[in-house]
């Protein structure tokens, strides 16, 4: 990917999803699929905030409610990436910089996801008893 890639990107998060293999987990797990995630409108020029896409369960497996309020289930068709159901855990953000993914991700431009969804994934990660704060308050 390039810089203008990711540019064009960041300006139109309801248009892409990244697919980032992390290196440091690839090397105990190299044969991992990259993993889908979605861009978070966020004030830094040099970092952005990504959301894991994932068909793992395991986040819901507790008994915390403030938790299990900011996970978001997503059917098989919801959006055209997505081909099997999976949540998004919104207490599960990433920070990585533009370079991190410049090396080690594609985008892939997706049917434009509605704007209410992408406030939805904001407002539970704020809710979110777990992201920090200083997170929290860069969120667009």
């Amino acid at each position: 990917m390039t810089i203008s890639e990711l540019e064009k990107a960041i300006a139109n998060p309801n248009k892409f999803i990244i697919r980032y293999r992390d290196p440091e987990f690839v090397k105990s797990n190299p044969k991992v699929a990259a993993h889908m995630y979605i861009i978070i409108p966020y004030n830094d020029d040099n970092m952005l905030l990504l959301n894991m896409i994932t068909s793992s369960l395991f986040a819901k497996r507790t008994n915390n409610h403030a938790y299990l309020e900011c996970i978001i289930d997503i059917k098989a068709g919801d959006y055209d990436f997505i081909t099997k159901d999976c949540i998004i855990d919104c207490n599960q953000c990433f920070l990585k910089s533009k370079n991190e993914l410049i090396d080690n991700a594609t985008l892939q431009e997706c049917d434009e996801m509605p704007q209410n969804f992408l406030n939805e994934l904001k407002n539970r990660i704020k809710q979110s008893p777990v992201v920090k704060k200083k997170i929290k308050k860069h969120i667009l």
